[in-house]
């Protein structure tokens, strides 16, 4: 067994076989005639490089990639060094290089050297108010329905919070498999509940409704752990209090803009009793804070910061 994994490991460490769709897909384009390229996808990276001479990829790394999905059984195994040696060999032709988090920003320094930007992902400004919050306490929590969520952690919560709380999940149904496997365990929840998902631009209207905005990231996963999600400042954009465990990043962020709280420990019981020790007020006064902070969070302010950011890299 161990000999075959090795083989296959073996024929992926070939670049030009494992991105060989993405460099017959890049040959066929005039490169030249682009002053700019902006790239997300690791692929597209190491085959637009591979047909270029000089510094002119604009590359957004919304993850820290060689350890995207170390949850996953023998993932790292098969992945984390090609996805290495394809940074180390497209990373000199990166002229400007951004990323979610401080944290990651960190991580790509160390390993490879990189001096990345940190932009975050913020969604427009919308024009909301914060509303007054409920007598019964409304939680929503939006993203994919995905096992390396551990979506069993908002049903736990709930169940922790009790009637007093409402909490529902606004997920993209990723795996139909799990989102049934949850359906039927959890259906004795009442108090935690599935509703359809919105468009992104459409987030912040649909939730301006809740309370709480949720976020419970997984401690073993460093994107989870040095994370700054979109979720985040959608939160923020529908005028919520934001909620999460100690993901560091957010941690900070939410003490500092004053927009939350934050648990002491990543189990359920520790946040459901960070909930439960908040009073209608000081909910109401992290909405505030989100209102508030919305105006300095949002595409416009983001854009403004990028051409900053562009000019003085081509002066």
């Amino acid at each position: 067994m161990i000999f075959f994994l090795n083989i296959i490991k073996i024929k992926m460490n070939n670049l030009k076989i494992f991105c060989s769709s993405e460099i017959n897909a890049i040959k066929s384009i005039n490169l030249k005639k682009y002053d700019y390229i902006y790239i997300f996808d690791l692929k597209v990276l190491y085959a637009v490089s591979f047909f270029i001479n000089k510094k002119k990829i604009i590359w957004d790394a919304r993850e820290y990639y060689p350890l995207h999905y170390t949850q996953i059984f023998l993932w790292s195994f098969f992945y984390k060094g090609i996805i290495e040696k394809l940074i180390m060999l497209s990373k000199d032709k990166i002229l400007i290089g951004t990323t979610v988090s401080y944290g990651l920003r960190k991580k790509y320094y160390e390993n490879f050297k990189m001096k990345l930007k940190v932009k975050f992902s913020v969604p427009k400004f919308a024009k909301l108010k914060p509303r007054s919050v409920s007598k019964k306490i409304l939680i929503i929590h939006h993203g994919i329905c995905s096992r390396t969520r551990k979506i069993e952690n908002f049903f736990e919560l709930g169940k922790k919070l009790g009637i007093k709380y409402n909490l529902f999940l606004m997920l993209k149904i990723v795996n139909k498999q799990y989102y049934y496997f949850l359906k039927k365990k959890y259906s004795s929840v009442k108090n935690v509940q599935f509703i359809p998902p919105v468009k992104m631009r459409q987030i912040p209207k649909k939730i301006n409704k809740y309370d709480i905005g949720l976020i419970l990231g997984v401690p073993e996963s460093v994107n989870h752990l040095y994370s700054m999600p979109n979720k985040l400042f959608e939160y923020m954009q529908g005028r919520l209090c934001i909620i999460s465990n100690p993901l560091i990043d957010i941690k900070k962020f939410i003490i500092q803009n004053k927009v939350g709280y934050t648990s002491k420990l990543f189990n359920t019981d520790n946040v459901a009793s960070l909930i439960k020790s908040l009073k209608a007020n000081d909910i109401y006064k992290a909405k505030i804070n989100s209102h508030y902070q919305a105006k300095q969070f949002n595409h416009k302010i983001l854009f403004k910061d990028f051409d900053k950011l562009f000019k003085k890299v081509l002066s």
